[in-house]
């Protein structure tokens, strides 16, 4: 019964990797957001000149990607077809937005086919070594078995005493 449940955790926790994958590194991205703010005080902050139709809002009137790197706003100001922006890149957050993009939605659905596909592929083995290995066990040990934990519906079935 041991290596039943051992089996079915590990199951279950390759099914969640993914999840907790992407997940992990969501509530990581949390976190980085909420510490913008401590560093947007005590970081040596940087003033940027970008014209408008280049700059990519991650997140309205906070955060910006230039370059392909993330930059946190201070303050900033739209003047001339430019926008003129003070604040710090980070380069934490643009690491863990590097590995969001990388793990896409058509690379997440493959692994989760092909973890589906080896979980399918476990379970059928075990069923296979159950109905053959255990089966037998069962067999053999079935007067023992019922001796020591008769079954209800067996019972209705012996004729009455005479």
């Amino acid at each position: 019964m041991r290596k039943k449940t051992t089996i079915a955790w590990l199951l279950a926790a390759l099914v969640f990797l993914p999840l907790l994958f992407s997940g992990g590194l969501q509530l990581f991205q949390f976190y980085l957001k909420h510490r913008a703010a401590f560093r947007l005080e005590n970081e040596q902050l940087v003033s940027l000149s970008i014209p408008l139709h280049k700059v990519k809002w991650m997140e309205e009137g906070r955060e910006i990607m230039v370059d392909g790197k993330m930059f946190d706003l201070k303050t900033f100001s739209e003047k001339d077809g430019l926008l003129l922006a003070t604040g710090v890149y980070d380069e934490r957050e643009t690491r863990v937005m590097e590995w969001l993009n990388e793990f896409s939605d058509a690379k997440q659905t493959r692994f989760i086919i092909n973890l589906l596909l080896l979980v399918q592929t476990m379970a059928a083995t075990i069923l296979f070594l159950q109905a053959t290995g255990i089966r037998r066990m069962a067999l053999k040990y079935h007067r023992r078995l019922m001796a020591l934990r008769p079954s209800p519906f067996l019972m209705s079935f012996y004729p009455p005493p005479r």
